[in-house]
């Protein structure tokens, strides 16, 4: 296995596996994943100097070209309350098949040291997609979520005994100062209304040396699922809720952070394009509660257009971004 802050060669191909590809491409470069079913998902290549430039960058000390002052900047979405919306279809229309689900702890283990147990927090844990799998794999965790709905649905789910579910936000976490190995916040980072206090408070909860793996999309280093082009604008849309990858950097690195890794994960398809558009219809992604009634209407319409001429066809794969810091 590799280290944390290296990132292994690929072997060769093989059906099924992990695609995890290291490297910075630029927004509009066209690169998106070919169409295929997900028995075919390859173990990527490496892309070396667009990481090691990256990685470089950010690995210096930055904070003496700033005048220390953090500012909130990013995307801008309209704030979601999970208690009267979603928490009911959430665990279905977000569910990861137990091949998807081991795909990202594997690749959360490339990023993460080696030694265990690790204590780890789930920071925007929700219904507890990847807490008890966290747990399984890596130590004890605890899920901070600030959704009392999201809560009680993950705790009607299978336990694992090194789990706990606690109130909490990213901004505010129930849990004493260098308590944990590691935190995860996968697609919660645009969630957080004050990222400047969130990203002080995950210095505060993390010991030196650990590592928060940020799962987020950017605004400028962004995913192109197969179906977000049927919405009106859908894009640009979706791309604007966001923060561009160098903001999230620079206020990290700002306090004490350095950057560990960058690189995308491709998991499996989640089953045919007619299974996905089921789930789509659920509206569980902070995607569609940006758009207006009739934008709804439309997009919906072309893709339900779209799927019709061949919904047992795999729905279509697609890198998505993992940015790894460490605490210095």
């Amino acid at each position: 296995m590799a280290t944390g802050l290296k990132w292994r060669l690929a072997a060769a191909p093989t059906a099924g596996s992990t695609r995890i590809e290291t490297g910075l491409r630029p927004a509009g470069s066209g690169h998106r994943e070919a169409s295929r079913p997900c028995s075919s998902v390859h173990t990527g290549t490496l892309c070396g100097e667009a990481t090691t430039n990256i990685v470089t960058m950010y690995r210096s000390d930055t904070s003496g070209g700033t005048d220390g002052r953090l500012v909130n900047t990013g995307g801008a979405m309209r704030s979601i309350d999970y208690d009267t919306e979603q928490h009911q279809d959430y665990a279905r229309g977000r569910a990861l098949t137990q091949q998807q689900l081991q795909v990202w702890i594997s690749a959360f283990a490339e990023v993460l040291p080696e030694r265990r147990p690790l204590v780890g927090l789930d920071v925007g844990s929700g219904t507890g997609r990847f807490t008890p799998a966290l747990a399984g794999a890596f130590g004890p965790v605890t899920g901070v979520e600030p959704s009392v709905r999201m809560r009680e649905i993950a705790q009607t789910q299978p336990q694992h005994p090194g789990v706990r579910y606690l109130a909490g936000t990213a901004e505010d976490m129930p849990v004493p100062s260098d308590s944990a190995d590691y935190a995860l916040m996968f697609l919660s980072w645009h969630h957080v209304q004050d990222k400047v206090r969130a990203a002080q408070e995950l210095t505060r909860v993390l010991r030196p040396g650990g590592r928060l793996l940020l799962r987020a999309n950017f605004s400028d280093h962004h995913p192109r699922p197969w179906w977000l082009g049927h919405f009106p604008r859908g894009y640009e849309v979706d791309a604007s809720l966001f923060q561009p990858l160098h903001e999230v950097i620079e206020m990290f690195t700002s306090i004490g952070w350095r950057v560990a890794s960058f690189g995308t994960v491709t998991e499996p398809s989640s089953g045919t394009c007619g299974d996905m558009l089921e789930r789509l219809r659920l509206r569980t992604l902070s995607f569609f509660a940006q758009l207006s009634p009739d934008d709804l209407e439309v997009g919906f319409r072309r893709l339900e257009q779209a799927v019709a001429a061949d919904p047992d066809a795999p729905s279509p794969v697609f890198a998505e971004p993992l940015l790894t810091l460490e605490l210095r």
